[in-house]
């Protein structure tokens, strides 16, 4: 069963990501499932197919594939070859974090903190506060999903998606507070790719992105 997890692995206690574990099969809260169970070791895609020379999108796409590696027969992991374990591909508080970020679009703010304070309060961690403006509620969004998701592939997606990619990356610091040297690399032309020339061809009403 490819399934939607909630938790983040813990981390040390005290951290930012102390406390954020996946919730389990049996969790009252682990309500939704993708894709089907593997008897057998079948394979299966899930998502669309990834062009070739796609970068981008190969850095971030995933090909599930049956786990093998389980545990003990009898346990929570499945057995070592029957490729029956539970694979999470996408996760419960990704789904609530994004719709938080909808609702702060919306302007809907109470809505969009309630379902950030979800994700928090299931790791015993305080209600953010209140959220005054679209700019305040996007910035808090982008932080739980920093913290919540870390090392999972969004990041870099959910700051060109917010418009916020220049500002923040051009505001990284090192240890001593000068910027890193790479920032000014980053401009507007390239949070996007050309548009396939191809493609440019095929179709005459579109309009090649700027810089190419």
């Amino acid at each position: 069963m490819v399934g939607v997890g909630l938790g983040r692995a813990g981390a040390s206690p005290g951290g930012p990501w102390f406390g954020r574990r996946p919730i389990g099969a049996g969790h009252p809260q682990h309500v939704a499932h993708l894709g089907v169970r593997h008897p057998g070791g079948q394979e299966e895609q899930v998502g669309e197919p990834v062009q070739v020379g796609d970068r981008q999108r190969i850095q971030a796409a995933l090909d599930v594939q049956p786990v093998l590696l389980g545990g003990p027969p009898g346990g929570p992991f499945g057995t070592a070859d029957d490729g029956t374990q539970h694979t999470y591909i996408i996760r419960y508080a990704d789904m609530l974090l994004l719709k938080a970020e909808a609702k702060v679009n919306l302007g809907a703010y109470a809505d969009a903190e309630a379902l950030i304070n979800q994700v928090r309060n299931r790791v015993s961690l305080p209600n953010v506060t209140t959220i005054t403006s679209k700019e305040d509620g996007m910035n808090k969004v982008l932080k739980e999903r920093l913290l919540e998701l870390a090392f999972e592939g969004h990041r870099w997606f959910d700051l060109k998606r917010t418009g916020k990619a220049l500002e923040i990356i051009k505001a990284r610091t090192n240890g001593q507070g000068s910027q890193l040297s790479y920032v000014n690399n980053l401009t507007e032309q390239r949070l996007l790719w050309p548009i396939p020339q191809s493609q440019m061809d095929n179709n005459p009403n579109l309009t090649q992105n700027a810089g190419y």
